[in-house]
């Protein structure tokens, strides 16, 4: 899972957005999976991570690993989206590096 988190990194360091899966050059809504994506939202790029290392099986367990850096109740997926249009580009990449550490020392 490390590599897949470590990509999701790569991609928010390329770009990020907040109410969309990710976004275009001009900032339209593209599917996360577009190839003119520029800018993912997390739950994108951790989409698009998996998408790319053929890891699509691991979803779930990707995102319960990155809520788990988050003070938050109930639905693991829910809180991240909320939690992502709330956040800075810089908070975003802060919580993917804290999962990457977490799973290092697992």
């Amino acid at each position: 899972m490390t590599k897949i988190l470590q990509k999701t990194k790569e991609l928010l360091e390329t770009g990020w957005t907040r109410e969309r899966a990710a976004v275009d050059q001009a900032g339209q809504p593209v599917p996360w999976i577009s190839q003119e994506a520029v800018a993912w939202s997390l739950v994108g790029a951790v989409k698009r991570a998996q998408y790319e290392l053929r890891s699509d099986h691991l979803f779930w367990a990707m995102v319960s690993t990155i809520a788990a850096g988050l003070e938050h109740t109930g639905d693991p997926m829910g809180s991240l989206l909320v939690w992502n249009r709330d956040a800075t580009q810089t908070e975003v990449l802060a919580l993917v590096t804290k999962a990457i550490a977490r799973e290092c020392t697992v």
